[in-house]
């Protein structure tokens, strides 16, 4: 065998060799961009899966269900509850950190309905975003924030309206949660905050 022969026998193997690498790099390259795919498919489906959960979710019924089943709590010595003790108040008066605290518990977020540990600063936050209505303009719905004013101001959540009556679940009434009614024209009551859970 001539060097030339020798030489173009030896490209040629080479050739084939690196034919070869190719080959097992493309195959490689292309297994794991079909992995890429099945794992961005597999989060996009879990996503998917979140995003319908959400809008299954009634955050209306969620957030009634979640205050009812607070009724009955009592606070302990020194004004002491979990609702101002998640909030970082333990020892204040706390109707509206209940009502903070149930919409945390619900899952709601804070421009559905504020955070405040105050009522005249939920009130405040309702009426800049622009749900809130005086009482006289406006029949109550489940799950909207009441709002009163009398001596001491107080807020409570609304659970229906039936004859000419508003039912509430309130915080720190009486030391207690518990459920109350009154007249719709109540001259205690200033009005309600209203959320969008929809958009929640």
């Amino acid at each position: 065998m001539s060097k030339k022969d020798f030489y173009i026998i030896n490209l040629i193997l080479f050739l084939i060799y690196c034919s070869y690498q190719v080959s097992v790099l493309e195959n490689k390259f292309l297994s794991e961009i079909s992995s890429l795919d099945i794992i961005e498919s597999e989060i996009s489906e879990e996503e998917k899966a979140e995003s319908n959960e959400k809008e299954k979710t009634d955050f209306r019924k969620l957030f009634l269900k979640t205050a009812l089943k607070e009724e009955g709590y009592q606070e302990e010595a020194g004004n002491y509850t979990k609702y101002g003790a998640w909030y970082g108040l333990p020892n204040s008066e706390w109707c509206a950190m209940y009502v903070s605290w149930v919409a945390k518990e619900s899952g709601i977020n804070n421009e559905t309905i504020p955070k405040f540990a105050s009522v005249s600063a939920g009130k405040a936050a309702f009426q800049t975003l622009g749900a809130y209505e005086p009482k006289a303009d406006y029949l109550p719905r489940p799950g909207d924030i009441i709002f009163f004013l009398n001596n001491a101001s107080h807020t409570g959540i609304v659970l229906g309206v039936e004859d000419g009556r508003v039912y509430t679940i309130e915080g720190n009434s009486a030391d207690m949660i518990a459920r109350r009614n009154y007249s719709l024209d109540d001259a205690t009551i200033t009005g309600y905050g209203i959320p969008d859970f929809k958009n929640n």
